[in-house]
C-alpha cells in the first residue's frame, strides 16, 4: 500500500510538472501595472528571486536598450516602474537609477520581471524570476522575444524616460518619437518629474 501511495504521488508530481512545461505552450503574459506594485510585492513577499535561469540568448538580447524600450511600450504599455517613479522621494539617491521596469504576471501565477539597469547604452535586459519557476526561465524570456520581436519597426511606440548613468555621472532625457531615438545630456537632475 506504501509502495502504491508513493507511486502515486511520484506520478502527480511528474504530471504537475508536465503541466508546468505545458503552461508555456502559448503564454499568457501580463503587465503589473504601477497601481497594482503593492498587490504584487505582497502576494510575492517570500519569492526567492533570481536571475539564473535567463542565460540562454534571444533575438532581444541583441537589441539596443532603446528600441527594447519602444517595443515594450507597443506591446505593454507603461512600464510597472520608471526612475519617474522614485525621483522625487526623500530617500532617492542615483544608486537606485533604473531607466525602467516592468512587471509581469504569467499565465495570472508565475512573477517575472525585466529591467533597464544601464540606460540607453547597452544591449538587452535584466531578467529577473521567481526560483521555484527557475526551470520555465528560458521559454518565459524566449516567449517575450518572441511577441515583442514580430512588430514591424513602424509600429513601435513613441515614449519618454529619463536615466542617471553611474559612471558617466549624469542625467538623460531618452526618448523615441516618430521613428528616431534620442538620448539627450542634461545639465542636472529633473526636477518635480510627473507620472
Amino acid at each position: 500500500m506504501l509502495q502504491k501511495t508513493l507511486s502515486l504521488t511520484l506520478v502527480m508530481l511528474l504530471f504537475t510538472a508536465v503541466l508546468g512545461y505545458a503552461q508555456l505552450k502559448n503564454p499568457k503574459i501580463e503587465k503589473v501595472s504601477a497601481d497594482r506594485i503593492s498587490w504584487f510585492k505582497n502576494k510575492f513577499e517570500d519569492v526567492d528571486w533570481i536571475t539564473d535561469g535567463f542565460e540562454s540568448k534571444v533575438e532581444l538580447d541583441q537589441r539596443q536598450t532603446n528600441e527594447i524600450r519602444a517595443r515594450l511600450q507597443k506591446t505593454h504599455g507603461n512600464p510597472t516602474k520608471t526612475i519617474k517613479t522614485l525621483i522625487n522621494r526623500d530617500d532617492f539617491i542615483p544608486a537606485m537609477a533604473i531607466q525602467f521596469e516592468y512587471w509581469f504576471m504569467v499565465n495570472d501565477s508565475i512573477p517575472f520581471m525585466v529591467l533597464d539597469l544601464d540606460g540607453p547604452f547597452s544591449l538587452g535586459l535584466v531578467y529577473v524570476g521567481a526560483n521555484e519557476y527557475s526551470e520555465l526561465m528560458p521559454e518565459l524570456k524566449q516567449a517575450l522575444s518572441d511577441e515583442v520581436m514580430k512588430l514591424e519597426r513602424s509600429k513601435l511606440a513613441n515614449y519618454q524616460d529619463y536615466y542617471y548613468s553611474i559612471d558617466r555621472e549624469k542625467w538623460y532625457k531618452v526618448t523615441y518619437k516618430n521613428g528616431s531615438y534620442s538620448t539627450e545630456e542634461l545639465s542636472h537632475r529633473p526636477i518635480a518629474v510627473s507620472g
